[in-house]
């Protein structure tokens, strides 16, 4: 799956090189992660919950 399926999509006439897919994904997902990260520490920083987060609600 994965490269292949990318490789045998329908795909406009100027498309970005097949290489700088994985590239690309794999900055995003990382960026993800630290923001995942600093938030959470952010959130126990500030001495609330996960829950509360979520939830917007504030005790």
């Amino acid at each position: 799956m994965g490269m292949e399926s990318f490789k045998i999509a329908n795909k406009p006439p100027r498309t970005p090189p097949d290489f700088l897919f994985p590239i690309v994904l794999t900055i995003l997902l990382w960026l993800l992660i630290i923001l995942m990260i600093k938030w959470v520490t952010f959130a126990a920083y500030l001495n609330i919950g996960l829950a509360e987060c979520r939830s917007g609600i504030e005790i």
